[in-house]
């Protein structure tokens, strides 16, 4: 029998709820990690808090992502190579509520607004060591002085 796989109201404020005092401004909640062909999608619950900077990325090549609006106000950047904007994409109930990211593309989410909470369909086997290429336009995490500056300067 295949498993079912539900995401309730319950979980999503939980989820919020615990973004607001983590140490990035973020919480992630896995319901479905691919580990093989037969378990794509990877389905991944993001929920995110004003000031959280996601490192710009991309993901492998067959590695589409559909990134779901559930809650809140975001913008999801596309840059090109050189880390120049491609795109700015927002994600509300007023606007896009989904948008997908195709492969080798790197893109970041940005929250404007408190208990932001996005829906991720990775489509391919997800792997948490490789699934993730980071942009080297952009400063890494532990970075934080760098970092703030970066996501200043897209907002």
């Amino acid at each position: 029998m295949t498993k079912i796989v539900s995401l309730e109201e319950a979980e999503i404020k939980e989820l919020a709820t615990k973004s607001r005092t983590s140490a990035r401004g973020r919480e992630l909640l896995i319901k479905r990690s691919a580990i093989s062909e037969n378990t794509i999608p990877s389905f991944m619950i993001n929920a995110l808090q004003p000031g959280t900077y996601i490192r710009p990325h991309k993901h492998p090549e067959e590695g589409r992502e559909i990134l779901m609006h559930l809650d809140g106000l975001m913008k999801v950047v596309t840059f090109d190579e050189s880390g120049n904007i491609e795109g700015v994409y927002e994600l509300s109930s007023k606007r896009n509520r989904l948008i997908e990211i195709p492969a080798m593309t790197y893109h970041t989410a940005i929250a404007f607004s408190a208990d932001s909470v996005l829906a991720d369909l990775y489509l391919k086997v997800y792997d948490p060591t490789s699934y993730k290429i980071f942009a080297p336009f952009a400063p890494p995490e532990a970075d934080k002085e760098r970092s703030k500056d970066y996501l200043e300067s897209l907002i």
